[in-house]
């Protein structure tokens, strides 16, 4: 898989989801794909994109799409069995960006995009990659490049693995890195 360069500070999910599009036959470019994407934008101004707005995003271009998730706004006092039901009422809760996130969770499943409330893990890594398909992670970009805020989150994509770690394909640059597993679990 080639990793496309992203073209603005804030768009390497769009960047990651241009270079699995592409992967797969067709020629997009991030102004394609933003065209169908939701971001949040904040008050002061900036733009978040969590994965949940990545994968609706995926799934409008016919991507079979599953969120691993643990993030305590999906998650908190939630089931599997009663999710949709429970981010229904929570959606009536949350303000700005929590409501933001479970409209987009729920957008997300009702697109047959599978939520699975569930921590990601070196195994469960490897396993789907196995399969020959992708992972797109948040990780702490310091990790890769030694530069930025360590609290920052960057999307990457897994591609592969060996014995000594990931190998993770980087949207600010277009290279791909190997990281350790042990670094992988510090910056994930």
């Amino acid at each position: 898989m080639e990793i496309f360069k992203q073209e603005t500070r804030k768009s390497c999910g769009v960047a990651c989801l241009r270079s699995a599009l592409n992967h797969y036959g067709n020629n997009f470019s991030e102004k394609d794909i933003w065209a169908k994407h939701t971001s949040f934008k904040s008050q002061d101004g900036g733009i978040l994109n969590p994965i949940i707005s990545l994968g609706v995003t995926a799934l409008k271009f016919g991507f079979d799409v599953t969120y691993f998730g643990y993030n305590p706004i999906i998650t908190s006092n939630n089931h599997s069995s009663n999710l949709k039901e429970s981010l229904k009422k929570k959606s009536k809760t949350y303000f700005d960006y929590g409501k933001f996130y479970v409209n987009e969770a729920l957008h997300f499943l009702g697109m047959g995009g599978k939520l699975k409330i569930d921590k990601l893990n070196i195994r469960k890594i490897k396993k789907i990659v196995d399969r020959n398909k992708f992972v797109l992670v948040e990780i702490k970009p310091v990790f890769i490049t030694n530069k930025g805020p360590i609290k920052a989150n960057h999307k990457v994509i897994v591609k592969g693995y060996n014995k000594r770690g990931f190998k993770v394909l980087n949207p600010s640059d277009a290279k791909e890195y190997l990281l350790d597993f042990d670094t992988f679990l510090l910056a994930f």
